[in-house]
């Protein structure tokens, strides 16, 4: 099946899906999945994973004011949140009103959930808002909401596919992701500093 999958060009991660769940689903069967487990890292080793793209500032601004223009305001404000703070996406797509305080310039904190890096050293981390522009955007956004409601109301796979649509508004083709606003914004801020 793994082959077969192979040779029809699936993705990989169907591969690793089925030899998990056997193995979570059937315990007994673990000791009988080496093969499989081996090609499936053949596979990876044959097939780099495709990196997102990053954005860059021109594309996420006018990525953000096409999604305003669209009545999308949760992904707007997403799109420049994870811009400017490039968290991950998961975190992004759980942000609550109550993570966020602000000052009265509208600098202020992100506390993040229990995130990948938190759990293995046992802290909860934040991210600063230190551009006043982005926290007023962010602090506006956020007024009319309740404080455990998520910055977006939609699943993450609809926030997929409003970003789709978005880049095919502006023709833009490539690996473009929701991860891209992360690894544009490090990219940029790299830029900056070094």
């Amino acid at each position: 099946y793994i082959e077969e999958l192979w040779e029809n060009g699936d993705p990989k991660g169907w591969a690793g899906d089925l030899l998990s769940g056997l193995g979570h689903l059937i315990p007994s069967c673990k000791g009988s999945l080496t093969g499989g487990w081996r090609l499936h890292a053949a596979w990876g080793r044959a097939e780099l994973p495709m990196r997102a793209l990053p954005f860059t500032p021109k594309i996420v601004y006018a990525l953000a004011q096409q999604a305003f223009d669209r009545q999308w305001k949760d992904t707007g404000v997403l799109l420049l949140l994870g811009f400017h703070r490039y968290p991950r996406s998961g975190e992004l797509f759980q942000a609550r009103k109550a993570d966020f305080t602000f000052d009265r310039n509208d600098l202020g904190v992100w506390s993040l959930p229990l995130t990948k890096s938190g759990q293995r050293i046992g802290a909860r981390e934040s991210l600063i808002l230190d551009d006043s522009w982005i926290g007023g955007l962010v602090r506006a956004f956020l007024k009319p909401l309740k404080p455990g409601d998520t910055l977006t109301r939609v699943s993450p796979a609809v926030q997929r596919l409003r970003l789709k649509t978005l880049l095919a508004d502006f023709n833009l083709v490539g690996n473009f992701r929701w991860y891209s606003c992360r690894r544009g914004g490090a990219t940029q801020i790299g830029r900056a500093h070094v």
